[in-house]
């Protein structure tokens, strides 16, 4: 797919990160992955995905009981992966690799984010850095899953912008932590203001009776982000969550 884009107005470039669906696990989040496919499905705009990691879960047995409790096989996992996204592999630029996928690369030497990636025919790496051209400008974005957690949000956001600080970009994408939020920072170069936009990309987990729960840990219902760029690089974020999206 070509990385040019012409917008005017009222059309909108749509980024659709999508990752930390654990799809193997009990508490896989099947029905609010529904939704994120509706919401995906059911937009004109031109639009975009990135797969964020965690897409499959994988536990061993020196993970407590973890690995009692998936409810599908591996390779069943990756099968179910791929007979959700193959219908809309177009849309896909690329894949990094999220911890359940590198446990399975150092345990096993299997890379699970290549199978799934070459047979989605996207890029993926541990990272990916993008440059698109929106109407003539350039907008960059870089995209991880992540390696770092904290109980508040405002700590996990404060450690992204910390651990990003040496990379030019105007967006960038960040999993694993669970929670969904976003904060727009304004820079100052010698053409102007720009933005930097960081989005935590949300995850498909229940809580009732996971791990989180178990653990006392703060609840973080079920939730994604579709980020809207504008004609003039403008950038808009809309969450979606599990607790605010049914009638």
């Amino acid at each position: 797919m070509a990385n040019e884009y012409k917008l005017s107005k009222r059309k909108k470039l749509q980024i659709y990160p999508l990752g930390d669906l654990h799809i193997g696990s009990k508490y896989f989040n099947h029905d609010f992955f529904k939704k994120w496919l509706d919401v995906f499905k059911g937009t004109k705009s031109e639009k975009i995905i990135y797969l964020q990691g965690d897409l499959i879960d994988l536990a061993t047995k020196r993970l407590a009981n973890s690995a009692y409790e998936q409810v599908l096989t591996v390779d069943e996992q990756i099968e179910t992966v791929l007979m959700y996204l193959r219908p809309i592999k177009k849309y896909i630029k690329g894949s990094v690799m999220g911890n359940h996928e590198a446990r399975a690369l150092k345990e096993f030497d299997l890379n699970i984010n290549k199978l799934i990636a070459n047979e989605l025919n996207c890029e993926f790496d541990n990272s990916l850095y993008h440059k698109y051209i929106i109407n003539d400008k350039e907008y960059k974005v870089f995209t991880q899953h992540g390696n770092r957690t904290s109980n508040q949000v405002h700590l996990m956001l404060g450690q992204v912008m910390r651990n990003t600080q040496h990379i030019d970009a105007n967006l960038f994408l960040y999993g694993h932590c669970h929670y969904g939020e976003s904060i727009s920072l304004p820079e100052l170069n010698i053409d102007g203001y720009k933005r930097r936009n960081i989005v935590l990309t949300g995850h498909f987990l229940k809580y009732k009776g996971s791990y989180a729960e178990r653990m006392g840990l703060k609840p973080s219902p079920s939730c994604f982000p579709v980020v809207n760029i504008g004609c003039n690089l403008n950038t808009d974020v809309i969450f979606y969550h599990e607790d605010e999206c049914y009638d």
